[in-house]
């Protein structure tokens, strides 16, 4: 008994030891590149916790962010050092001073846009249907440049941008003087993030669609399902 409660202690302190808390949200902390919106393969199981990203899907449409600036705390700061050993953005913490270095949280929060582009790409659809360990990463901590900090957190609007050249993403900084910004995602040190699952559902054309994307340690809503294999085919037996 005592073996298996001082695993069960040893597992939570190695967890809590890899994430932190944003905005009231869990996040994991990451040492490697990471990007919002992504898709990939999650692993979960101790001593693993790892993203490895398998698609950058893409989007035709514009997904809005939000955006939160935030301050630093210790806890925090040691996670930028981590992803950026040689503190790329040159940010510097001291504990006996009041002023401290700024970080932006960013969530992608247009769920039913985002759904509806997802769905356009069929093949896509078919790779996540079985995989219920695929994730899509929709929000992230990040430090950038004073600039582009102070650029981002006074936007009247932020959106997600798919390049379909390059076949990646970039940030459009939508600014009060009308003017707009790109903000590559490259340009930011991404310390922690969060992930969120895909919750299948059937369409007016009875095909199994993603219906909803649903932040981890959450429930599928309504009739929606967290495997596609469950979707009930539901028989409108007035048209029969």
């Amino acid at each position: 008994m005592n073996k298996k409660y001082y695993s069960f202690l040893f597992i939570v302190l190695f967890i809590s030891c890899k994430s932190i808390t944003v905005n009231n949200q869990f996040q994991r902390t990451t040492t490697e590149p990471l990007e919002l919106g992504v898709i990939g393969l999650h692993e979960d199981y101790y001593p693993n916790d790892r993203f490895s990203m398998t698609t950058v899907p893409e989007l035709d449409k514009k997904i809005r962010v939000k955006v939160v600036k935030n301050t630093f705390n210790k806890r925090k700061f040691n996670a930028y050092l981590k992803a950026s050993p040689e503190n790329r953005m040159q940010l510097q913490y001291v504990d006996s001073l009041p002023d401290k270095p700024e970080y932006v949280s960013l969530q992608l929060i247009d769920n039913v846009t985002h759904v509806e582009e997802l769905n356009k790409d069929k093949n896509l659809v078919d790779y996540l249907k079985p995989r219920t360990d695929a994730f899509m990463v929709t929000s992230v901590a990040a430090a950038l440049q004073g600039m582009q900090l102070q650029s981002m957190a006074t936007a009247e609007s932020v959106f997600l941008v798919y390049d379909k050249e390059l076949r990646k993403y970039y940030l459009e900084v939508n600014k009060r003087d009308k003017t707009t910004a790109s903000i590559r995602m490259e340009d930011m040190e991404v310390f922690s993030y969060g992930l969120s699952f895909f919750c299948w559902a059937e369409d007016q054309r009875r095909r199994v669609v993603i219906g909803d994307i649903i932040e981890e340690h959450h429930s599928c809503p309504g009739d929606t399902e967290k495997k596609a294999s469950e979707v009930k085919k539901k028989v409108n037996y007035f048209k029969l």
